[in-house]
């Protein structure tokens, strides 16, 4: 079974919000996670999916920011860590985004780690380089036996938050296949675990297909296209 995690960032309104409720078709899926934007997480209960949230702060107390703490009181299991979003425009380093990890661990919830690099990069052929030490410093604080508690969304930055929908705006699938692999073989080399790794990054209708064949992927954190419920309903349908 392959995960399914919506990021809803703050695309929704309220309206848009009941009406995505009551369309979203019911499955048996306990990968399925929902992460709405924070306002929403009480209209959003269901035994057909889990809740998740979109970032916390390690730091109690903080203003306007989610605790580890609170939303282990809440029953949420899921929190997305290190998105480009963040990085870019909190400034978000590499050590706070493990802090964030270490708090999330210690509550016992699922971090969804986001890893990827920029255009800038990619261009530079620093796709690699730019992963390797990503996780280096992520994780360099986590014991061997919570690494495998962690998924790993691997999310090229230039790949996000675009209206392209062409095959030209996310990499080929041999390329993620191998960005897969060697996040696994790191995971693997230095933690003795085997990795869950999913794929974020312009994940759509159009080429969720495509994406849903590449061997080693173990599924994706998809975006604006998991707002859209009746095109989200049919990426479901197309991952089970």
């Amino acid at each position: 079974m392959k995960y399914i995690i919506a990021n809803h960032k703050n695309y929704l309104m309220r309206e848009e919000i009941l009406d995505y409720i009551t369309k979203l078709r019911p499955v048996e899926y306990n990968k399925l996670i929902i992460c709405p934007n924070d306002i929403y997480i009480p209209y959003f209960n269901s035994n057909f999916y889990e809740i998740g949230v979109q970032n916390i702060s390690y730091r109690e107390p903080f203003t306007g920011s989610l605790s580890a703490r609170q939303l282990a009181s809440s029953q949420i299991k899921y929190c997305i860590v290190g998105h480009s979003d963040n990085r870019i425009f909190q400034h978000e380093t590499n050590e706070i985004i493990s802090k964030k990890i270490c708090s999330l661990l210690d509550y016992n919830i699922t971090p969804i780690l986001c890893i990827g690099e920029n255009l800038e990069q990619k261009e530079n052929s620093q796709v690699y380089s730019t992963i390797s030490v990503q996780l280096s410093e992520c994780l360099n604080k986590i014991s061997t036996e919570s690494v495998e508690k962690i998924i790993f969304a691997y999310e090229p930055v230039w790949a996000i938050n675009t209206s392209d929908k062409s095959s030209d705006s996310i990499p080929t699938t041999i390329e993620i296949n191998d960005i897969v692999i060697y996040i696994k073989n790191m995971i693997k080399e230095k933690y003795g675990v085997n990795a869950v790794v999913i794929y974020g990054g312009n994940v759509n209708l159009s080429n969720i297909d495509e994406l849903n064949e590449i061997k080693d992927l173990d599924g994706f954190l998809i975006g604006s296209s998991s707002t859209k419920v009746n095109e989200f309903n049919n990426i479901i349908s197309k991952v089970l």
